[in-house]
């Protein structure tokens, strides 16, 4: 019967313990967002979306004013150092060409995504940076599943 009590008891305390909360409200921080993808054996194809971050408690917030169009945007093979640099062609969009340089087109044709290759993308305006790095795999298998 004392067992009982005591094991109530404590059981009481835990289940009480375990009913607080105690949340420490985080200060927020805004933050670059970049969206890219590319694909082997092909130039680079499809635009680098660069946006930031919205506080979660901002409803007012309109996505247009999230772009982020002053970032620089750069695409480096890692093995050969050979970088491709991206310009701003629309709202928080970058491609490697763009309609007022024509010097770049030649850097662009010839930057193919090699497979088995490192790149790395660079991505920073005033206030942040973000980096990413993919290797290209050698090769893709798909396969029909075995039912």
């Amino acid at each position: 019967m004392k067992y009982l009590a005591i094991l109530t008891i404590l059981l009481t305390a835990l289940i009480l313990k375990s009913c607080s909360f105690n949340d420490s409200e985080m200060v927020y921080e805004e933050k670059l967002v970049v969206f890219a993808s590319i694909s082997a054996n092909l130039p680079v194809i499809d635009t680098v979306l660069v946006s930031k971050t919205a506080s979660i408690n901002d409803e007012s917030v309109l996505s247009s004013d999230l772009v982020v169009n002053d970032a620089q945007v750069r695409l480096i093979e890692d093995s050969t150092g050979k970088t491709l640099d991206f310009f701003n062609v629309g709202p928080g969009q970058y491609f490697p060409l763009s309609d007022v340089t024509q010097s770049s087109d030649t850097n662009y044709t010839s930057f193919i995504i090699q497979p088995g290759k490192t790149y790395t993308l660079v991505v920073s305006n005033d206030t942040d940076s973000v980096f990413a790095k993919t290797t290209v795999p050698e090769e893709m298998n798909i396969r029909a599943a075995d039912l």
